[in-house]
């Protein structure tokens, strides 16, 4: 069973919004997101 970490970012790496072209991880994309209360980040 993965960490919770692991799971976060799984769930986080699904949306095309937090990931480069070439695969990177846009950490501060997602900062960003959450700083400005994105109602996508909900999971509702």
């Amino acid at each position: 069973m993965a960490n919770f970490y692991e799971t976060v970012l799984t769930v986080l790496k699904s949306d095309e919004r937090f990931v480069a072209e070439d695969g990177t991880f846009l950490r501060n994309a997602v900062y960003e997101a959450a700083m400005k209360m994105d109602e996508r980040l909900d999971g509702r």
